[in-house]
């Protein structure tokens, strides 16, 4: 029985590093997309081609909403592995995200674009995106360290 109490422990430990690695690259993926997206939007303006920009936005869009869409159910499962508590994690995790829509939506519209402008509304968001970046690096370490079933202990000093 011992034997089987590791590897589920080896196993939850390996899946939660799965989970952490994932959202580690998605958040990586934002900040580059992030410092890109200027330069593309430059690009664009000089297109003739009014069916291709559009295509090009559509599919800028699209891929930004992926990149965002992808956070959520890995955010999910990292802490539903951390907390055991579904429903717990859907209301933290469902609020945390209305409540950053409608603080970023009015920053962004009220603030950000009139102030910076497009090209310093983005790079001031991956910017934000490297600070979270730091954090959840930092933070998982930690819990990696540190995980209720897994055995594992972090040491204090």
């Amino acid at each position: 029985s011992g034997l089987l109490a590791s590897l589920i422990s080896v196993g939850r430990l390996l899946r939660a590093a799965d989970e952490r690695r994932a959202l580690f690259l998605c958040e990586m993926a934002l900040v580059g997309y992030w410092l890109v997206l200027p330069w593309s939007l430059s690009a664009l303006s000089v297109v003739a081609t009014s069916g291709l920009v559009t295509l090009a936005l559509l599919l800028l869009n699209a891929l930004g909403g992926v990149l965002v869409g992808l956070q959520f159910p890995l955010s999910s499962r990292l802490h539903v592995m951390a907390h055991r508590e579904p429903r717990r994690t859907a209301g933290v995790l469902y609020a945390a995200d209305l409540a950053g829509a409608f603080v970023g939506a009015l920053a962004v519209g009220v603030a950000l674009v009139p102030v910076l402008g497009i090209t310093g509304t983005c790079l001031f968001v991956a910017v934000l995106k490297v600070c979270s970046l730091l954090l959840f690096w930092r933070l998982s370490v930690g819990q990696l360290l540190h995980m209720p079933g897994t055995g594992w202990r972090q040491k204090r000093h």
